[in-house]
């Protein structure tokens, strides 16, 4: 396992910090194991959903490194850019529906209220959902988004 770096945010129950190039470290503040997390990221991700890649968990899995997403949350993308709030509102119901389109595995547990075959995130919302601009152009007037959502929840 990498060492943390720079505390680079706080969520509601871990730390982020930098770890290496590209990287960050989620670390756990209050003793969950995110090793479940990380194996349904893997599984996400193999099935096309945009989330950072997961590169290592530590054994008792209250560490995780993971890619690292630069850019604001939809929530602050949408204070600065308020003629694209449509946008990433459509963008954030597309998040949700193809996430519920993914078949859930036979290992993955039932959520707390109820039984289903289908992913559900439960904390998918603007705050938690990281906006990476790209812009391939440097003469373009507006950047090319990029989506990518971590299931690691940093609010």
């Amino acid at each position: 396992m990498e060492l943390a770096g720079k505390l680079v945010a706080c969520g509601r129950d871990a730390d982020i910090f930098e770890c290496g190039s590209g990287r960050v470290l989620r670390r756990s503040r209050n003793g969950r194991s995110m090793a479940s997390e990380a194996e349904t990221m893997h599984y996400v991700c193999a099935q096309g959903y945009p989330c950072p890649e997961v590169f290592d968990v530590s054994d008792d899995g209250l560490d995780l490194v993971m890619q690292r997403v630069d850019g604001p949350t939809m929530v602050d993308a949408a204070g600065s850019l308020p003629l694209k709030i449509r946008s990433l509102a459509r963008s954030l119901a597309e998040l949700h529906s193809s996430l519920h389109a993914i078949a859930a595995p036979e290992w993955l547990h039932d959520a707390p209220f109820g039984t289903g075959d289908r992913i559900l995130h439960m904390d998918l919302h603007p705050l938690n959902d990281a906006v990476a601009w790209k812009c391939q152009d440097p003469n373009m007037s507006a950047p090319e988004m990029e989506r990518m959502h971590s299931l690691a929840s940093t609010a």
